[in-house]
């Protein structure tokens, strides 16, 4: 069971989730690993596509206090080149 700390970052993360396909968010997102997350989460974390950020909790977390990670929109800029993607 989640630590109850926790569950705003959850419900947060998937609000912004919604937000991104509601809006066809033409970014990526960033599944960021919260201090003392567990190594699941370690692994996770980082730049993905919209459509493949991992499910929090993250599968596999072994925190005694919830998973502890949340997402993030990333805007692309236009004048920057795409940023290389973690590939699975």
């Amino acid at each position: 069971m989640a630590h109850p700390a926790w569950t705003p970052l959850r419900a947060r993360s998937r609000r912004v989730l919604e937000a991104m396909e509601r809006l066809q968010w033409p970014g990526d997102a960033v599944l960021v690993a919260g201090k003392g997350a567990c190594q699941a989460c370690r692994a996770a974390a980082g730049l993905h596509a919209r459509q493949a950020v991992p499910a929090i909790p993250v599968r596999g977390c072994r925190s005694h206090r919830g998973c502890r990670c949340w997402i993030a929109a990333v805007l692309p800029v236009a004048d920057e080149p795409p940023v290389q993607r973690e590939t699975a």
